[in-house]
C-alpha cells in the first residue's frame, strides 16, 4: 500500500444557520417522529382516523424538507404545497382551522426541541430564533389562508349543486352547434349526445336511441387501436384504455343509418376532468380513405419488426403515462421484465432465421397468455416487458410465476437452451420510468450472477435502499461531529486494483454529500462515477461512496451514495493487480471451453471477461489456462479453481474464480504481481507530477 502523506486544511468559521440546516437535513425522520408524539397531534389524528405512521413519510418529512428549502432561499415562504395537499386530503373529514393550527404548532415545538437537544439552539441565539420563527409564522399564515379558501370553495360548490340541470342544458346547446358527433359517457351509459350523433341513428333524442340498443354502447361494432381490437359487446373497459393511451385516438366502426352503411370513424376519447367515476367525452369524425391509410401506417412506428408486438417506443410512452397516473391517482402499477439470457446462443446455434422464429414464438405465446392483463412489448433485443395497471406486487409476482412455468414449456417445445430471467418491479411514490428500469436491470444482473433462470422482485432492493439511507444518515451525523472535532477519515481508492490510502480532511457536508481533501497522488487516480472506500470511525464496517465531483486544483472530491458493504476490497489478504492488455485465457468446465480475456489477478483470485457463460455454472470446479510474460520470463499456467461470481457487462460477462493454491502457481504469480504492482505505481507517480 502506498505510504500516506500528511496535510493540513484551513477551516472556515462555521455558519450557525448553515449548521442548523445540516442538522435539520439529517434529522427529518427524528423530528417527524417527535412531532407525531405530541398529545395534541395524537388527539386530532385519533379523532379523524389518520395514521401517524403513514403521515411521517407522506407529509411530515416533506413539510420539514420544504421548511429547510425556505431557509436556504430556494423555495417561496408562505406556500407549503405539502400541507396544502394534506388539507385537500382532509377535506372530507371536516377538520377545523383550529386543528390545523394545533398540528402546525406541534411541528414548531418539535423542531425547536430537537435543535436544543442537539445543542444547536440556545436562548441567546436571538437572530436565529427570529429567522426560524419568521419562516414558520409566514408558512403557517399561508397554510391557514389556503384552508380558508378551500372552505369557501366547498361552500360555493354546495350552493351550485342545484344548478346542474341548467348547466346540462347549456352544455347540450354547445354540443348541438358542433358539426362532428360528440357524446359524453358515464359508467358505460351515454349521458349527453349532440344532434349530429342522433342524426346518424335517425332519432330525435336519447330516449328514442335507448329503445334501439339494450346497452348504450352496443351501437359500436368494432374498436381498433394500434393494430389491437377490443371486445365491445357488453364491455366498456376499452374506453379507459383508449383515454389513457398516448394519443387517445381509436378507430370505431358502426352502422350510420342516415348514410345506410357501416364505416370507420376516427374517435378521440378523453376523461371528464374532475370526475372520480369512469366518465368520458368522445368526439367522432369520418375517416377519408387517405386518412384511414395514414392512421394504419402510423401504427407501425409502435411495432417490433421481428415479433409484431409493441416496441420500446410504445412501452416508454405508456409507462410515462402510467407512472404519472400512479402518482396522481394512487393506482397500483407493476412492471415485469423478461430477459432471454441465451439469446446470443440461440442465434449462433440456429442462425438468424430460426432464431427470429423462436423469438417470435416466445413473444406470441406470452402475449396470448398475458397480453390481456396489460401492455406487452419487446423492449430490447433480448428483453420483453409487461406493464400491469392496478396490479399489486403480489398479483404481479403470481403472474410472473405463471409466466416462468409457461416459458419453461416453450423452451422444451423449441428445444432451445435459453433461460428466462424475470424481474418484477412495483411503482413507488418517488419512482420515475428510469428508476423502475434501473431496479429491473439490477435484479436481472443478480439473477444472472446466481446462475440465471429465476424470478426476483424488488422488495429486497427497496428494503436495502431504505437501510442504506438510514446508514447514510447515521454516517453523515458522525461526519458532522468529526468535522467539528478536526478528525480525519481513513479513505482508500484503487488504481488498477492497487490501493492508495489517504488521511482525508472533511471540508464540508451538504445534504447527502461530503467534500474531503485527499492526497495529490490519490486524486490523480480518480475519475467521476468511480468509488472510494471509507473505514468507519468505529471500524466495524467499510463504506463505499460514489465520486460526484473532482477538483484537481484544490485536491478535493465530493462524494455521495454512501453504503455499508458486506464484501469490501479492504478485506483482501493478498495484492490484486490488473494485467497488461490482451492476456488471452481459456475457461474449461466439464465439456465446455470458452476463450476469454484475463483482466486482473492475485494469488487467490482471477477476474476474466467472457463473451458468454453458456455451459458453465456457479460453485463448480473450473480450469483456467493462460500465460504470463514479464522481464524476460515466459510462464504457462493451468490453475484449478471454483467459479464464485458472474456479473453481466455490456460486451459479455465478468466472472471471478477462486484459485486453488499450489507451489507452482505461487512461484509464478508472486513475482509477476510484484512486477505489475511496481509498474502501476510508477504510472501513477508520473501522472502526479
Amino acid at each position: 500500500m502506498i505510504d500516506q502523506v500528511e496535510g493540513e486544511s484551513m477551516k472556515k468559521k462555521p455558519d450557525k444557520l448553515k449548521d442548523i440546516i445540516d442538522i435539520l437535513e439529517l434529522s427529518k425522520t427524528d423530528i417527524a417522529t417527535l412531532w407525531m408524539k405530541k398529545p395534541s397531534v395524537i388527539t386530532i389524528f385519533t379523532k379523524h382516523k389518520i395514521s401517524r405512521k403513514k403521515f411521517i413519510p407522506l407529509f411530515a418529512e416533506k413539510v420539514i424538507g420544504y421548511f429547510i428549502d425556505v431557509l436556504k432561499g430556494v423555495k417561496e415562504v408562505g406556500n407549503c404545497p405539502v400541507m396544502n395537499k394534506f388539507i385537500d386530503y382532509m377535506s372530507d373529514k371536516e377538520i377545523s382551522v383550529k386543528e390545523i393550527f394545533l398540528i402546525c404548532m406541534a411541528f414548531r415545538r418539535s423542531m425547536f426541541t430537537h435543535l436544543i437537544e442537539k445543542k444547536q439552539l440556545q436562548t441567546r441565539d436571538t437572530t436565529i430564533l427570529e429567522r426560524l420563527s419568521e419562516v414558520f409564522d409566514q408558512n403557517l399564515s399561508g397554510v391557514l389562508d389556503y384552508f380558508t379558501q378551500q372552505d369557501i370553495t366547498r361552500e360555493t360548490e354546495a350552493l351550485h349543486e342545484h344548478d346542474q340541470e341548467e348547466y346540462a342544458k347549456r352544455v347540450q346547446t354547445i354540443l348541438d352547434i358542433q358539426d362532428h358527433m360528440i357524446l359524453t359517457i358515464k359508467e358505460g351509459e351515454i349521458v349527453l349526445a349532440n344532434r349530429t350523433f342522433l342524426h346518424a341513428f335517425d332519432v330525435s333524442d336519447l330516449e328514442t336511441f335507448y329503445e334501439l340498443f339494450t346497452n348504450d354502447l352496443d351501437f359500436i361494432e368494432k374498436v381498433e387501436q394500434n393494430g389491437e381490437s377490443y371486445i365491445t359487446e357488453g364491455e366498456d373497459a376499452w374506453l379507459a384504455k383508449v383515454a389513457d393511451s398516448v394519443d387517445q385516438i381509436a378507430s370505431i366502426h358502426f352502422f350510420n343509418k342516415a348514410l345506410q352503411k357501416s364505416q370507420p370513424y376516427r374517435a378521440k376519447i378523453h376523461r371528464m376532468p374532475g370526475d372520480e367515476k369512469e366518465s368520458f367525452v368522445m368526439s367522432l369524425g369520418e375517416f377519408s380513405e387517405c386518412d384511414e391509410r395514414i392512421f394504419e401506417l402510423s401504427q407501425y412506428v409502435y411495432k417490433d419488426s421481428v415479433t409484431d408486438l409493441y416496441n420500446r417506443r410504445k412501452f416508454d410512452e405508456s409507462m410515462e403515462m402510467l407512472v404519472g397516473q400512479c402518482h396522481n391517482s394512487a393506482i397500483a402499477l407493476s412492471m415485469i421484465v423478461i430477459d432471454l439470457g441465451d439469446l446470443k446462443n440461440i442465434y449462433e446455434m440456429y442462425g438468424r432465421e430460426k432464431g427470429d422464429e423462436i423469438i417470435k414464438e416466445f413473444g406470441r405465446t406470452v402475449d396470448d397468455a398475458f397480453g390481456h392483463l396489460g401492455l406487452f412489448a419487446r423492449i430490447d433485443n433480448d428483453r420483453f416487458g409487461l406493464l400491469l395497471k392496478e396490479h399489486t406486487l403480489k398479483a404481479a409476482i403470481e403472474t410472473a410465476q405463471t409466466m416462468h412455468t409457461l416459458t419453461k414449456n416453450l423452451r422444451s417445445r423449441s428445444k432451445s437452451p435459453m433461460r428466462c430471467n424475470i424481474a418484477v418491479v412495483y411503482c413507488q411514490e418517488s419512482d420515475t420510468e428510469q428508476t423502475m428500469f434501473l431496479r429491473a436491470d439490477r435484479l436481472i444482473k443478480e439473477i444472472i450472477q446466481n446462475g440465471g433462470g429465476a424470478i426476483k422482485d424488488d422488495q429486497t432492493l427497496l428494503e436495502e435502499e431504505n437501510r442504506r439511507q438510514k446508514q447514510e444518515s447515521s454516517f453523515l451525523k458522525e461526519c458532522i461531529e468529526m468535522k467539528a472535532a478536526d478528525k480525519t477519515l481513513d479513505v482508500v481508492n484503487y488504481f488498477n486494483e492497487v490501493p492508495i490510502q489517504s488521511k482525508s480532511v472533511i471540508i464540508g457536508i451538504k445534504q447527502s454529500t461530503i467534500t474531503i481533501a485527499m492526497r495529490k497522488i490519490a486524486i490523480n487516480a480518480l475519475h467521476n462515477d468511480a468509488f472510494i472506500y471509507i473505514q468507519t470511525p468505529r471500524g466495524d464496517k467499510d463504506i463505499k461512496a460514489m465520486i460526484k465531483k473532482i477538483d484537481n486544483d484544490k485536491f478535493t472530491i465530493t462524494v455521495d451514495r454512501f453504503a455499508f458493504v458486506k464484501n469490501s476490497p479492504l478485506d483482501r489478504k493478498t495484492i490484486h493487480v490488473t494485467v497488461e492488455e490482451d492476456i488471452g485465457c481459456f475457461i474449461k468446465m466439464d465439456e465446455t471451453q470458452i476463450k476469454g480475456i484475463l483482466e486482473s489477478v492475485s494469488t487467490d483470485t482471477a477476474m476474466i471477461i467472457l463473451p458468454h457463460i453458456h455451459g458453465i455454472s456457479m460453485d463448480k470446479d473450473v480450469l483456467l489456462d493462460t500465460s504470463f510474460h514479464w522481464d524476460g520470463n515466459d510462464e504457462h499456467l493451468r490453475m484449478d479453481g471454483k467459479l464464485i461470481k458472474v456479473v453481466k457487462i455490456d460486451d459479455g460477462f465478468k466472472v471471478i474464480i477462486n484459485l486453488k493454491k499450489n507451489k507452482h502457481v505461487e512461484e509464478v504469480l508472486t513475482p509477476y504481481i510484484a512486477h505489475r504492482q511496481l509498474e502501476i505505481i510508477k504510472v501513477l507517480q508520473r501522472s502526479a507530477f
